[in-house]
């Protein structure tokens, strides 16, 4: 087998498409995370587009997905790959989570002899145990992860990425209520019938 880049350019890639470029579409976006979030995706589609075997090709993607997301549903580079970072830093709750939010800080307070506790207190804060928030995606991350192997071309996967790309917290109950995965557009669509997304207030600047 051929040098992974020797394959890249002279198989696959035009070497004058400026896709292939990490700096020349940068200059695009204005902000640091937008372009953070771009890199992410050039190098997801990039990975479509190697000799590695599609289970392989599958894995690097989603979680270079995940990452981009996480940088789209932040509008920021605070937030890290994990439950707890996203939570802290996504800018998009459900109006149900949001009140469970305001309900946790009232609580904590409370159990705090009067001392509010910090954005991040309120957004660990437990039930019997269990998260009271977790992240969920009205449009599957599975989506343009089958759409890179099945053919998308770049521009397809920003617009995407873009567009729908965005994490929303919602509580463990309208979790558990959601149709949990589809590849169908017009599912996902459904999937917040009874959801209403609006920003969390610790993050209207970013907004």
């Amino acid at each position: 087998m051929k040098p992974f880049m020797q394959y890249v350019y002279s198989e696959i890639a035009d070497v004058n498409d400026p896709q292939w470029s990490y700096s020349s579409m940068l200059r695009t976006y204005s902000t640091s995370w937008e372009q953070q979030a771009y890199v992410y995706l050039q190098i997801a589609w990039h990975t479509a587009l190697s000799p590695l075997e599609v289970k392989y090709r599958k894995s690097i993607i989603d979680k270079l997905l995940r990452g981009c997301s996480d940088i789209l549903s932040s509008r920021s580079l605070s937030c890290v790959s994990n439950t707890s970072s996203a939570i802290q830093w996504y800018c998009w709750w459900s109006e149900r989570a949001i009140e469970m939010y305001e309900s946790q800080a009232k609580q904590l307070t409370h159990s705090r002899g009067g001392r509010a506790p910090t954005h991040r207190q309120v957004c660990d804060a437990r039930v019997q145990g269990k998260r009271c928030f977790t992240v969920e995606h009205q449009y599957p991350i599975a989506i343009p992860k089958q759409g890179l192997i099945d053919g998308w071309t770049f521009d397809e996967l920003v617009d995407w990425m873009w567009e729908y790309g965005c994490g929303t917290i919602v509580t463990q109950e309208e979790n558990s209520q959601l149709t949990q995965w589809t590849l169908n557009m017009e599912e996902a669509e459904q999937r917040y019938a009874n959801i209403v997304r609006t920003p969390h207030p610790q993050h209207l600047s970013r907004v």
